[in-house]
């Protein structure tokens, strides 16, 4: 025969159990809204990161200035490479 305590426990284990499905089912709502709002916190990581490396440049000297310095370069390693005093024969 089931006592009165018997079922007050199974009310309060019924209880906790529900409980307990209740925070994973909201747990389980916030990852999945968490996962789709990641793209978006990716985004916004990388637009800072390009920020941050544009004032990092800046600190050292223009991006227009680094840009014509290393097209000037490339342009003088082009001429020292045609104007090489080598001189190849076809034989």
């Amino acid at each position: 025969m089931a006592q009165p305590s018997d079922h007050i426990n199974n009310d309060s284990t019924l209880g906790a159990l529900k409980h307990r499905v209740a925070t994973l089912e909201k747990e389980n709502r916030d990852l999945h809204s968490a996962e789709t709002s990641s793209r978006k916190t990716r985004e916004e990581f990388y637009h800072g990161a390009g920020r941050a490396i544009r004032r990092v440049v800046m600190l050292y000297d223009h991006v227009e200035d680094l840009v014509n310095e290393s097209d000037h370069r490339a342009c003088l390693e082009q001429d020292i490479s045609n104007n090489d005093p080598i001189e190849h024969s076809l034989e």
